[in-house]
């Protein structure tokens, strides 16, 4: 299995490990409660999350912040999911034709 699909199951299982944990906190306290991947990440390093901000405003250009924002407000579960179809989508060919390449090669 290559290193990208590996990645994509893994991201793909930490979804819904994030979204199994949005669940159980919704019943418990009654209500969900959508955990947005800024949080955890400002959770992890909140001066690399500011650094971020400053380095697009700064740096690159001021009115990409906005859309950036938007994305660190999705539920992390969700950033997670769709960056895990979409590795598994951008894989390439797998299973039985990787195999036949590399019997291929030997010859």
């Amino acid at each position: 299995m290559s290193v990208r699909r590996s990645l994509a199951f893994l991201l793909l299982i930490a979804a819904l490990v994030l979204v199994g944990l949005e669940a159980v906190g919704a019943w418990y306290q009654g209500t969900w409660e959508i955990i947005p991947l800024s949080s955890l990440w400002a959770a992890i390093d909140r001066n690399s999350l500011i650094g971020l901000q400053a380095g697009i405003e700064n740096a690159l250009w001021p009115g990409l912040w906005p859309p950036v924002r938007t994305v660190l407000e999705l539920p992390i579960w969700a950033v997670a999911g769709v960056l895990g179809v979409l590795l598994l989508a951008t894989g390439g060919r797998s299973g039985e034709g990787d195999r036949r390449r590399r019997f291929s090669r030997r010859r």
